[in-house]
């Protein structure tokens, strides 16, 4: 469809605003559902009513999966995210913060008596705390350490660039010698 100019139309603000929406929830969505997630479980008194060892095994294991998706969710975050600015990986860093705030802000009103906590909601927190701190520590090093690569006036860039070249030609003749071809080979 275009107008009488030729020119597509320009989409309406709302479809504008849903589509930044959207974008902002998929980039940056994960620690906010999993900070919504820990305070549901942290101050709701999520604790599971189980009889046997087994089941609540089987509690804790879907913490741990939970926990996994959100360090996967964001480490395709990090990945998908793009290398121009800093307000991007300021905003990434930000809002992984979130959930460790969570659970700091638990901890501490646990160890004032605010809010007993049972053994379940103490590894929720424990999980929660390594999945977070996996998150902080190694994405945001390495997102900006790409970021760092990517930047042709920064200082390490040549090295970096140089390092990750070297690397991906080491893994890629490791391949080929395990498929049993030489670099550069056609099949």
């Amino acid at each position: 469809m275009s107008t009488t100019q030729g020119h597509p139309p320009r989409p309406t603000t709302g479809v504008t605003l849903s589509r930044s929406i959207l974008g902002f929830g998929a980039a940056h969505g994960a620690p906010i559902v999993f900070s919504g997630l820990l305070w549901w479980m942290l101050w709701w008194g999520h604790v599971p009513n189980v009889q046997t060892v087994n089941e609540a095994m089987q509690h804790v294991s879907w913490v741990g999966v939970i926990a996994l998706v959100y360090v996967a969710l964001q480490a395709r975050a990090v990945l998908a995210q793009p290398r121009s600015g800093v307000v991007h990986s300021l905003i990434e860093i930000l809002i992984s913060l979130l959930p460790l705030f969570v659970v700091g802000y638990a901890m501490v009103d646990w160890f004032r008596g605010g809010n007993p906590l049972s053994v379940f909601q103490v590894i929720v927190m424990v999980q929660a705390t390594i999945a977070s701190l996996i998150d902080v520590v190694i994405f945001t090093w390495f997102s900006l350490r790409t970021e760092q690569a990517l930047d042709p006036g920064h200082p390490d860039a040549r090295a970096l660039n140089g390092w990750t070249e070297t690397a991906l030609m080491r893994a890629l003749h490791t391949a080929s010698c395990a498929a049993g071809t030489t670099p550069g080979q056609t099949h």
